[in-house]
């Protein structure tokens, strides 16, 4: 009953979405792993006071940017910021030139691609379901939209989609795009 209490006067000051009020209602809160939970989501400054979830939208780059990030240790996670912007996920277009597949120490798969731009290469990395790596061949253009991750001092790219069987032109199509949103960026004026 107490832990009720606490709850309820959390999520009343700090105006919690009707989803997490639901489930303190209709989760039993005996455990303390339940009550911590709740309570770790209630004073989430990351929490939207909205009942929408808003995505955060993939950013257009090229793969030298991705180098330029700037990582932020926070707890036990990195955080991303770009231009002083936060940085959820990256949006690239790029050549695969190189791909491999393996079974780790713990007996998981993971795969492993290398693609190239034009501006730099990156590491796009898999684990456990590598079906959205097992579909791409070398030399063949890839649109990724995915998470920028660091392990061990490597930026590398944890895919959540991977769009295949890309042509050159949708690849001068994106280095228009990028172009754009270069100027407007930096305010640089092409030449006339």
């Amino acid at each position: 009953m107490k832990s009720n209490v606490l709850i309820v006067t959390l999520s009343m000051f700090l105006k919690c979405p009707k989803g997490l009020i639901y489930c303190i209602n209709h989760w039993p809160l005996d455990e303390p792993s339940h009550q911590e939970f709740l309570i770790a989501m209630a004073t989430s400054k990351y929490m939207s006071t909205k009942s929408k979830f808003h995505r955060k939208p993939a950013k257009l780059m090229r793969l030298r940017d991705i180098y330029k990030v700037e990582t932020i240790e926070f707890d036990e996670m990195t955080l991303f910021k770009f231009l002083g912007q936060p940085l959820h996920k990256i949006h690239v277009m790029a050549t695969v030139v190189e791909k491999y597949q393996g079974i780790a120490q713990n007996g998981k798969k993971f795969a492993v691609l290398t693609v190239d731009d034009g501006t730099a290469t990156i590491r796009v990395k898999q684990w456990v379901e590598i079906d959205t790596i097992e579909k791409c061949q070398v030399g063949e253009i890839i649109d990724i939209v995915g998470k920028p991750r660091v392990f061990e001092g490597e930026i590398y790219i944890s895919p959540e989609i991977i769009n295949t069987n890309k042509s050159v032109t949708d690849e001068l199509l994106r280095r228009a795009e990028l172009i754009e949103q270069e100027i407007e960026l930096y305010g640089l004026k092409p030449d006339a």
